[in-house]
């Protein structure tokens, strides 16, 4: 149904048409509204900032995890641009547990709910601009990177990827993967209680 939430396939996730009037003057779109929202969307968001990035085509931003297991719900839009939008399971007690889901998103049309514990990423296949409600801030976000090419989905060949060198060197064993998110989130929780000293 038009405007409403739909399951994706990966279990917590969400997607839909941006709800939007046109006329002769052009388009007005509503990205987010408390009263329009209001239970469609869990009650414990808490919108923290809106983030704009532009890439160039080619670019693969991601996969990218909040090391905190209940907070971390993303909000993406497609502003401009050919985008893919790839959700990775990393929820150990999630019934899509390593599913992912990779989805065309449409410039102004349509949106992505992410949920905590879940893996995301951007491909942009031309030029584009997203716009991103997240509930943790930029700075604060203790985020897990995930080597792209973990994922045999993207349709950007190896040899026109841009991926950023933080992304490159990220996680990059599935068989351990589990074992390596426990881990670098228990260090990252330790840095974070050191860094309040």
């Amino acid at each position: 149904m038009l405007n409403e939430w739909q399951k994706t396939t990966i279990y917590g996730c969400y997607f839909r048409e941006i709800p939007s009037f046109s006329d002769s003057r052009g388009t007005i779109s509503k990205l987010y509204g408390e009263i329009q929202d209001k239970g469609r969307l869990p009650s414990t968001i808490s919108w923290s900032e809106t983030i704009q990035t532009e890439s160039r085509s080619g670019v693969i931003r991601g996969l990218h995890v909040p090391s905190s297991s209940h907070k971390g719900w993303k909000l993406s839009s497609c502003v401009s641009g050919d985008v893919n939008d790839v959700l990775f399971d990393l929820r150990n007690d999630s019934p899509t547990y390593l599913k992912f889901e990779s989805r065309k998103l449409t410039p102004g049309k349509c949106q992505v709910l992410i949920a905590p514990g879940v893996a995301h990423a951007i491909e942009s296949i031309s030029n584009s601009v997203i716009t991103y409600f997240t509930e943790l801030t930029f700075k604060d976000a203790r985020e897990i990177c995930i080597t792209p090419e973990i994922l045999d989905l993207w349709e950007i060949l190896p040899v026109n990827r841009n991926i950023s060198s933080k992304d490159k060197v990220g996680i990059s064993d599935l068989n351990n993967l589990g074992m390596t998110l426990s881990l670098v989130s228990e260090i990252r929780d330790i840095v974070k209680e050191v860094e309040k000293i």
